[in-house]
Formats: C-alpha cells, sequence, structure tokens
C-alpha cells in the first residue's frame, strides 16, 4: 500500500496575518481559520493546500502532508523511522508522522477507520470529530436519538434520565450515587469495581488527601513500568488499536505535569518531549518540540523526574496552598487543588489505558 500523493503542505510562522497575506498574495485563497492563528489556503486551480499555523517560543517547522486511502495497509513500524503512529486527530483525520533519511518529518493522513467513524466523539486517549462541548448545565434532551453516542469527560451530577432505553450501554465512571429504575446500585458496583480503591481518591480535599492519592497513583504506575519492562522497545513504541503508544502515554502524562503543575504552581518549564492532547496540538506551548522522538529510557526519564517533582510538592503542600489561584495555559485561572485533581485524574486514567494496551500486546505475542 503507498500514498495517494501530495495533499497539502504545513507551515508554522511567528505571524498568521502576515503569512495568510503572503499566500494570498500568490492567489490562494482562504478555506476556513481558526480563532487561534492558523487556517487553511487552497489556489483556486486546484493543487495541494497550504496549512499556515501560527507559532512561538519554538523552532518554526514546516512538513508535506500525504494522503492515505487506509490507515491499516500501511506497515509504519516496519517500513518507516515513525515520530508518531497514527493517532485520531481533531479534524476528523487519523495523521501518522514519520522520518525520512535526513530526519525531515512527513505527515501522512488518512480517513477515520470504520470503527472509530466521524460520528463518534472519542477514542480511549483522544477526542475526533465531531464533539460536542462546553456548558450544557441544566439543559434538556427530549426525544432525542443518542443511539452509539460516546460521553467523555463530561459531569452528569444531578442529571435526571427517564422515559428512556438503555440497551448495550457501557459505563466507566466515578459513581457517588446511582439509582437505576428506584433501586440504589452504587454499593453493588463500587464493591465489585477493581479500580474504585484507586478511583475513589483522586479529588482529595486535604492535604493527607493529596499526598495518599499521590502515593497509590505512583504504586499503580510502578507496576504498570515493571509490567512495560518485560515488553522490547519497539512493542513500547506501537500503538494498539490506534491509540497512543506506551512512549507516548508517558510523553502525555509529562506534558500534563508541565501544564497543570511545574508550570503554573513551581513557575517552571515545558519538558520539549512533552506530548499534548490533539485537541490542544495547535497551542504555541513554549519550548514543546513537535518532532520530538524519545527513546524508552529517555520517556522514563522525563516521567520519573515529573513523578518525582509532584511527590516533593505534595509531601509538604499545605490546605491554604490547595486554595491558592494560579493560571493555566490555555485553561485560564484554576486553584491548586483543582490543578492537582487533573493531574491525578489523567494519570489514573492512562495508567488504565497503558495497562489495558500491554495487556493485549502480551497476548498478541
Amino acid at each position: 500500500m503507498t500514498t495517494e500523493g501530495f495533499q497539502g503542505q504545513y507551515f508554522e510562522t511567528r505571524s498568521y496575518d502576515a503569512t495568510a497575506a503572503f499566500w494570498q498574495a500568490l492567489g490562494f485563497e482562504n478555506v476556513f481559520e481558526t480563532d487561534h492563528g492558523s487556517g487553511q489556503w487552497r489556489h483556486p486551480s486546484g493543487g495541494p493546500y497550504v496549512f499556515v499555523n501560527e507559532q512561538h517560543d519554538t523552532e518554526l517547522e514546516t512538513h508535506p502532508i500525504l494522503r492515505v486511502a487506509d490507515a491499516s495497509a500501511i506497515d509504519l513500524a516496519g517500513t518507516f523511522d515513525v515520530a508518531r503512529p497514527f493517532t485520531p486527530e481533531h479534524w476528523g483525520v487519523v495523521e501518522a508522522l514519520v522520518r525520512d533519511p535526513d530526519g525531515r518529518v512527513v505527515s501522512l493522513q488518512a480517513p477515520l477507520p470504520p470503527e472509530v467513524g466521524e460520528a463518534e466523539a472519542a477514542t480511549d486517549d483522544e477526542p475526533a470529530s465531531p464533539e460536542f462541548g462546553g456548558d450544557l448545565a441544566g439543559a434538556v434532551f427530549w426525544g432525542a436519538d443518542l443511539t452509539g453516542a460516546t460521553f467523555r469527560d463530561v459531569d452528569l451530577s444531578g442529571a435526571s434520565i427517564s422515559h428512556a432505553r438503555f440497551v448495550d450501554v457501557d459505563i466507566d465512571a466515578s459513581i457517588g450515587r446511582l439509582v437505576v429504575n428506584g433501586v440504589d446500585v452504587t454499593d453493588y458496583v463500587n464493591e465489585r469495581d477493581p479500580w474504585f480503591p484507586l478511583r475513589s481518591l483522586i479529588e482529595p480535599t486535604d492535604p493527607s488527601g493529596v499526598r495518599a492519592a499521590w502515593s497509590a497513583l505512583e504504586q499503580a504506575w510502578s507496576e504498570t513500568c515493571a509490567l512495560a519492562s518485560g515488553h522490547p522497545d519497539a512493542d513500547l513504541h506501537r500503538s494498539v488499536d490506534g491509540e497512543w503508544s506506551f512512549v507516548d502515554t508517558l510523553r502525555h502524562l509529562v506534558f500534563a505535569v508541565d501544564k497543570w503543575f511545574t508550570v503554573p504552581i513551581t513557575v517552571g518549564s515545558f519538558e520539549p518531549i512533552g506530548l499534548p492532547n490533539s485537541g490542544s496540538i495547535d497551542f504555541p506551548w513554549p519550548g514543546i518540540d513537535r518532532t520530538a522522538r524519545p527513546d524508552v529510557a529517555e520517556a522514563l526519564a522525563a516521567f520519573r523526574n515529573r513523578v518525582g517533582a509532584v511527590r516533593g510538592y505534595v509531601d509538604t503542600v499545605t490546605l491554604q496552598e490547595l486554595g491558592l489561584r494560579v493560571d493555566v495555559l490555555e485553561n485560564g485561572e484554576h486553584s491548586v487543588q483543582e490543578c492537582l485533581w487533573t493531574i491525578f485524574e489523567e494519570s489514573f486514567w492512562h495508567n488504565r489505558y497503558a495497562r489495558r494496551d500491554l495487556e493485549r500486546l502480551a497476548s498478541a505475542g
């Protein structure tokens, strides 16, 4: 299976307006623009499009974008130097980044596979397109067809569902009180949930709870990393069912810690190998190297460094400090407690995803 040729060209710029004017002067017309300094331009005579993305604080990057009919038909690991495996993106494709013999990045983009589908709002790791977000508190859904819908990272506290059909419904959530057809099933579910002991710790409200939560998460990740050590390095760079590889999961957690802790709380800087979620990839994260391709040892070292930094902080954090307000890039003002909750939640869920995928790799042999 080969590509279907050039689809577009990706350009980073210090000034979107200036670069957009440049391409407009060359006869290109705007297809769409975002509200964060990026947009697509295409020539009326046809040919590949140009995608311009404003970027600051990192070296500017440009790379070609090639079209692929079927992502599953390309053996990336066996053929290419893979910077990032095929990953669902928020604009409705799966994208992989590979390197040519001189180290230049090439983007390969393919349609979302049927098992993901454009109507699916999220995969286990990243949201796909279309995505519906925002504040829907108090909304009423009457006569709505939500067959096959995905709800991810949502707050359904106080929700009331009646005159509804639940057939083949899968719920994986933190349950405080759940009543189904008049029967309180909260204790029944939590007593049988193997992840409940850890899940129940990740929103602590006092310093002792913060320390207990991080200790439990550290232990869970220590076990997962031990499990990973039994795999060859190639496995730890391999995507399972289109999800992040183990290495990329570690890189994302490094990024999450930096976004919600290192930068806003300790006034540190981003680790260059950190990997943003696809919905935030266009944000101008200072110091992030989009072309980074760390090996297993480098990813583990960065991850363990961040785990240790959080441990050092929570060991002495006070109740007063938990209430302090800090500014989080892209997400605005939050309390230190809310920042730690986000890190704990990210650590909890991605540990589960990593454990699941390592077990699948082991089963596949």
